[in-house]
């Protein structure tokens, strides 16, 4: 038998068993809590290591609040014994683990952190996004 087919069968299974394994390592950034969470943090530094202008502020709020109804359903298909209000608090819970995290790092390393910086960057560049609120969600 031929060594040639071999190893190449073997350099395709390890390539796709490594494009298996990167793929599930950042898969949860593209789940919409995840996203959310990230759109919280940004505001977050903003807010207090920035100033947007308004339209910028404006167009990511409504980004921002598209995104939180996105979480909401998905929070709700993933827990359907959860009454809304239940949705709610753990929603509200991932707002303020999300600013006490952005807070925690501004009080340690300032405003001028590589971090923040990211994060009002991302702001800016998520502000210019035009995301559309899911069918069926509510205006929270």
């Amino acid at each position: 038998m031929k060594q040639g087919p071999i190893l190449a069968v073997l350099v395709v299974a390890a390539y796709l068993g490594f494009e298996i394994f990167a793929v599930t390592k950042v898969a949860y950034r593209v789940e919409p809590v995840y996203i959310f969470e990230r759109f919280v943090a940004m505001d977050r530094a903003m807010s207090r290591c920035g100033k947007p202008a308004p339209d910028v502020q404006s167009r990511f709020t409504r980004n921002r609040r598209s995104v939180r109804q996105r979480a909401e359903l998905e929070l709700g298909e993933e827990n359907p014994e959860k009454t809304p209000q239940a949705i709610e608090r753990m929603l509200a819970e991932t707002v303020q683990s999300q600013e006490e995290r952005v807070d925690a790092l501004i009080d340690q390393l300032g405003c001028d952190d590589i971090e923040i910086f990211k994060l009002t960057r991302s702001y800016e560049n998520r502000a210019r996004l035009n995301i559309v609120a899911p069918v069926g969600a509510s205006e929270g």
